[in-house]
C-alpha cells in the first residue's frame, strides 16, 4: 500500500510538472491533471498488478480450461457488455446515462465462478474497452472534458476492482 502510494505520488508530480514545464499542460490546470495522473496511476496499480502477479503465480488456463464453454460465454458477456456501455452503439438519446452498473453483474459472476485471477482479466478488458470508448467521446463517463471523464472512469474502474478482487478471493478453485 505504502510503496503503491508513493509511487503514484512520484509519477504524477514528476509527469504533470513535466508537461507544465514544457508547455504541454498549463500550470493553472495543474491540481486536476496531477489527480488525474494519480487516480490513472492508482487505478493502473490495483488492476495491473494483480493481473500480472496472479497470472505469473498461475499461468496455467486451470478452471478456464474445464469450463471452457462458460468461459468463452463469459468473454463474450464482458466484451458486449462493454461495448454496450462504452462501445458508443446506444442511440445518442441514451449514449450518456448512467448505465456503467450494467458492468457489475458479469464481473460478479466472473469472481464467483472463476477467482481472482480471471475477474481481474475481466476488469482489464473491460477497462480497455472503457477507455477507448470514454476517449472518443462515448459511455456514460463521456460527460465533459476529456480530463474529467477520464477521472470519472477510474473511479469507477478502481471501484469495480476492490470491489470485485475480495469475491473472488473467497472462491475455492
Amino acid at each position: 500500500v505504502l510503496a503503491g502510494f508513493l509511487s503514484t505520488t512520484v509519477s504524477a508530480t514528476i509527469g504533470v510538472t513535466s508537461l507544465a514545464v514544457g508547455g504541454f499542460a498549463p500550470w493553472s490546470g495543474y491540481g486536476p491533471i496531477w489527480l488525474t495522473w494519480w487516480l490513472g496511476d492508482a487505478a493502473g496499480d490495483l488492476i495491473f498488478a494483480p493481473l500480472i502477479i496472479l497470472w505469473s503465480r498461475h499461468p496455467g488456463l486451470g478452471a478456464l480450461r474445464a469450463r471452457w464453454a462458460e468461459a468463452l460465454l463469459l468473454g463474450a458477456t464482458v466484451v458486449g457488455t462493454g461495448l454496450l456501455v462504452f462501445g458508443g452503439t446506444l442511440p445518442p438519446s441514451m449514449r450518456n446515462l448512467p448505465i456503467a452498473f450494467l458492468c457489475i453483474p458479469p464481473l460478479l459472476w466472473t469472481s464467483i465462478r472463476f477467482g481472482q485471477r480471471e475477474a481481474v482479466t475481466a476488469i482489464a478488458m473491460l477497462g480497455a474497452i472503457a477507455v477507448t470508448g470514454t476517449v472518443r467521446g462515448v459511455g456514460p463517463f463521456a460527460i465533459g472534458p476529456a480530463n474529467e471523464s477520464l477521472l470519472l472512469l477510474q473511479a469507477f474502474m478502481a471501484t469495480l476492482a476492490v470491489t470485485m478482487l475480495p469475491v473472488g478471493a473467497g472462491v475455492m478453485n
